[in-house]
Order: structure tokens, then C-alpha cells, then sequence
């Protein structure tokens, strides 16, 4: 994770694991579980990782960072 990541995603409004869930719905129609979001951040799918910021305990990602990985694994 880079600084600019880090920078971007708590300037874009941050999310929880939790809200991101909700988020993913509003642009799919799918909830996927909160587990699912959490692999999508560590370890991503085809290449591609969710943009998220480590603060503790806690990991937190942005709507935008939810439409970035969206649109990155749409034209996979």
C-alpha cells in the first residue's frame, strides 16, 4: 500500500468493512458477505485488489474505491 493510496481512500469519504458491503449492493444488486470484502482487500481477485487503509484493527475503503475495483475487474 502506497501513501497515495493511503491519502486517497481517507480523503474519499472512508468506509467500513461493513458499509462497503452495502455499497457494493447499491451498484450490483449483490451483498457479498463481509469476509468476501475483507479477501478482496488482502488478497484481490485476478490481480486486482480493493483499495482500503489499515487503521488498527479496523480496515476502511471508499465508495470510489468500490467503483475503481469494480470497473478494474469488469474489463478483465
Amino acid at each position: 500500500m502506497t501513501t497515495k493510496t493511503v491519502a486517497r481512500v481517507l480523503t474519499e469519504d472512508p468506509v467500513s468493512i461493513r458499509k462497503a458491503r452495502s455499497k457494493v449492493q447499491e451498484e450490483t444488486g449483490y451483498a457479498p458477505d463481509p469476509a468476501t470484502i475483507y479477501r478482496w482487500c488482502l488478497r484481490g481477485v485476478g490481480g486486482v485488489k480493493l483499495e482500503h487503509v489499515r487503521i488498527g484493527k479496523r480496515i476502511l475503503t471508499s465508495a470510489a474505491a468500490i467503483t475503481r475495483f469494480i470497473e478494474a475487474r469488469s474489463t478483465n
